[in-house]
């Protein structure tokens, strides 16, 4: 396969692992055969891969609050959760995982208070991205600076916190749904 430029490679690359590697190996044991080859030659790109004899498998990802993850496990029994888009290169938007670090307080007590364990919690209704876009048009005067720390993120300044975690209660419909379910809604129903 020959490709066209950097940004075709990339795209050409994601869209494998969402509708071919997904699709195929969702739930189902470890990848094997050519996508297993693929996704190791993706995940030799991460900072924290170690070539072994390591299986790969995509599952459910409750922890990072998506819908699928790969989970590496190697012989020794240590088990890694890697992202194939930083394996790409892709930059995260600290900004917007601030903006999900406040809010997880309020997202877990919905799973908790009914007793929604298993499923994901979307956010019905207004997409999570529309919420946020519209938070940040409305206070524009506020710092959105973060702090990050590993994979976590949070707002520099407290009142930023505070009232996105305010306007998120006020505004959010939270539903519960199944894995699969998420997953077909994609990006879009974020």
């Amino acid at each position: 396969m020959i490709f066209k430029g950097k940004k075709v490679t990339m795209k050409s690359l994601k869209e494998r692992i969402q509708k071919e590697i997904v699709p195929n190996w969702f739930k189902k044991g470890p990848i094997k055969g050519d996508d297993l080859d693929f996704m190791q030659s993706i995940f030799a790109l991460h900072p924290d891969y170690e070539m072994g004899e390591e299986s790969i498998c995509c599952e459910t990802d409750a922890f990072m609050g998506k819908s699928y993850g790969f989970f590496l496990a190697y012989k020794d029994g240590r088990v890694l959760n890697l992202s194939y888009r930083r394996a790409l290169g892709e930059k995260k938007d600290w900004v917007v995982a601030a903006a999900r670090q406040t809010i997880n307080p309020q997202v877990r007590e919905f799973r908790m208070s009914g007793n929604h364990h298993g499923l994901h919690i979307d956010h019905h209704v207004t997409p999570f991205k529309t919420l946020w876009s519209d938070f940040k048009n409305t206070h524009q005067q506020l710092d959105f600076d973060v702090s990050t720390c590993g994979p976590e993120a949070w707002f520099s300044d407290p009142l930023t916190t505070q009232l996105w975690s305010e306007y998120h209660k006020k505004h959010a419909q939270l539903r519960a749904i199944t894995p699969e379910e998420n997953l077909k809604l994609g990006a879009h129903g974020k």
